[in-house]
């Protein structure tokens, strides 16, 4: 029998090798009834499961687990057994006889490499405590087919922030216009697209698809717009990295000029642009009244106070204390357009108790330049004493095989003569990050 193992690394970063089972043989013999014989019930063969399991040199295949109640309290003395992923149980298991048929049954099963009806002499101790058999399927093609759009607008992005923003703008939204969202970075099958269809995406009729990378990263795309084609939905693809590519046209139902219009909402981002742009994208495609504003743009760069919407490096400099050295935050524009802001209040805080003036950058990037330099350094040269980043990409271009030689923004770093500190900002939840033995997920760990 070809024994099989699963490299396994525990929550300490030790590595095993786990030998992987045909099989699992639970009895009960500590619950409310089974064995209870004081309450009347027959006493469980304890020793017998032992005696068996140990004499037929299986426990490489089918592990044996004596425990409490297994569930079906009524029958007592109940036994379940787990091979080849599907499951047999049996109650009244009174007698070393009935144990070792079960035993007998299981390696018949080993013998035929395959999983097999219980014999004869089992059957009437055979019962199902689940529903597979039985329970019919979910027809979720027959839902999508049946499912008709009531309007409203659905939107699925890679970005965090845009989920962020536009929770904010539904607070600014007319009432009766619906409007949803959902994470792609969530989406990982087929099963949740046919899912989402015959839910909450089947309802809206204007779905808008923002994707940080090429339409096969989102599973069954093909069967979303498979679906806005039959149903008359309107589908909206906006590249998330703006990127031009061929593939991004086959938008369904959607003029030319409203995806771009879309796109440029997005691109420019911040709650007003998103209140517009559900307004927009309502009087275009679903032929709405309510009026909208054109794409406004907002700073790519600026100064942050969590009490000010517009500050200023003045408006910074007259709430600083010139006695204490300064500390200089950069974070991406898109946290502060959405109002993600949570994690730049926390951390300049820390920094005040520590006895430092903080000064919190916003940035689009740091490729973005000026005059020689990235933009967002012209706040903080002459003013930071450190600087603490929590961008999270690169300052350049890569050479793919070949050295890759320091760029401006590197070299801008050198001549800010400061020290320089990565904080990963990380949209891992803490629960996640507590319990996991390798900390922060592998893409921060990959920055």
């Amino acid at each position: 029998m070809t024994s099989y193992r699963q490299r396994v690394i525990r929550a300490d970063g030790r590595t095993l090798n786990i030998v992987q089972h045909r099989g699992h043989l639970s009895y009960c013999v500590t619950g409310c009834c089974c064995g209870r014989t004081e309450r009347g019930y027959a006493e469980v063969p304890i020793d017998v499961y032992k005696e068996e399991w140990t004499r037929r040199k299986i426990r490489n295949e089918v592990h044996l687990t004596k425990g409490g109640c297994l569930g079906p309290c009524a029958l007592a003395n109940v036994a379940c057994l787990v091979f080849d992923g599907r499951s047999v149980w049996f109650h009244s298991v009174n007698s070393a006889w009935q144990v070792r048929q079960i035993f007998d049954y299981i390696e018949s099963m080993l013998k035929a490499d395959r999983f097999l009806k219980p014999p004869t002499e089992l059957s009437e101790f055979v019962f199902n405590y689940y529903d597979w058999d039985v329970r019919e399927p979910a027809a979720l093609t027959e839902e999508i087919k049946t499912q008709q759009p009531s309007g409203g607008i659905m939107l699925l992005s890679h970005a965090d922030t845009d989920l962020l923003t536009l929770a904010k703008a539904k607070e600014l939204l007319p009432p009766e216009l619906e409007v949803n969202c959902f994470s792609l970075n969530a989406l990982h099958s087929e099963d949740q697209m046919e899912a989402l269809l015959a839910g909450e995406l089947g309802r809206a009729q204007v779905i808008v698809l923002r994707v940080h990378g090429p339409l096969s990263c989102v599973p069954a795309f093909t069967r979303l717009r498979e679906t806005c084609v039959e149903r008359g939905q309107s589908l909206v693809l906006i590249s998330g990295t703006g990127e031009l590519s061929p593939e991004f046209s086959q938008t369904v139902n959607v003029p030319a000029d409203v995806m771009e219009t879309a796109a440029s909402y997005l691109a420019l981002g911040g709650i007003s642009n998103f209140v517009e742009l559900c307004h927009f994208l309502s009087d275009r495609l679903l032929l709405s009244g309510y009026g909208y504003a054109l794409p406004t743009p907002m700073p790519e760069h600026g100064v942050y106070l969590p009490d000010m919407d517009a500050a200023t490096i003045e408006d910074w400099e007259r709430s600083v204390d010139p006695r204490r050295p300064t500390a200089a935050v950069l974070f991406y524009r898109a946290h502060r357009m959405s109002g993600n802001t949570g994690f730049i209040d926390g951390l300049a805080q820390a920094l005040e108790l520590s006895g430092l003036n903080v000064l919190c950058i916003f940035t689009s990037s740091l490729k973005s330049m000026e005059s020689g330099k990235p933009a967002a350094f012209h706040w903080i040269e002459g003013r930071a004493d450190v600087l603490i980043s929590t961008l999270s990409f690169a300052l350049g271009e890569i050479n793919t095989g070949d050295i890759t030689e320091a760029g401006e923004a590197i070299t801008s770093l050198e001549q800010l003569g400061i020290p320089v500190i990565q904080a990963i900002a990380s949209g891992m939840a803490r629960g996640a990050w507590e319990g996991s033995r390798r900390g922060l997920n592998s893409l921060d760990t990959a920055i």
